[in-house]
């Protein structure tokens, strides 16, 4: 599935910093919100106050460059992600996250599918509920 940004020729005010949102009618955006749907359904602990779907794109020292914020934009947008492939998920703490490319001046990036308020679940059953 490919990465679609909302708007991404641009940063859009008071909605993102650091990161970019994806584009709410894109495959990868639709995957991973019925994703986020089945974990929820298992009745597991999740943080509801999380940015809609988003990859945090820079750094917070970086926060203010914006055309550092338009080149990273730019180095994912479009970008071929395997939702098949169980390699590229995986916890990040208590956040179970889709891994995506990496990007200059940052690193990996990451799309978080849930986090986990308290207990996370075993990566196969997590792995299990994919759509």
């Amino acid at each position: 599935m490919k990465i679609n940004f909302l708007e991404p020729s641009k940063r859009i005010k008071g909605k993102e910093n650091k990161s970019k949102l994806l584009l709410p009618d894109s495959d990868l955006y639709k995957f991973i919100s019925q994703y986020r749907q089945n974990i929820i359904n298992t009745g597991s602990n999740i943080s509801e106050n999380r940015m809609d779907l988003h990859i945090e794109i820079l750094k917070r020292s970086d926060a203010k460059n914006e055309v550092m914020f338009l080149k990273n934009v730019l180095q994912l947008e479009n970008n071929d992600i395997d939702v098949e492939n169980n390699e590229n998920f995986g916890f990040l703490g208590k956040a179970f996250v889709l891994f995506t490319n990496e990007i200059n001046n940052y690193g990996k990036t990451h799309i978080t599918i849930v986090y986990f308020t308290n207990d996370t679940m075993n990566l196969s059953d997590v792995l299990n509920l994919k759509p």
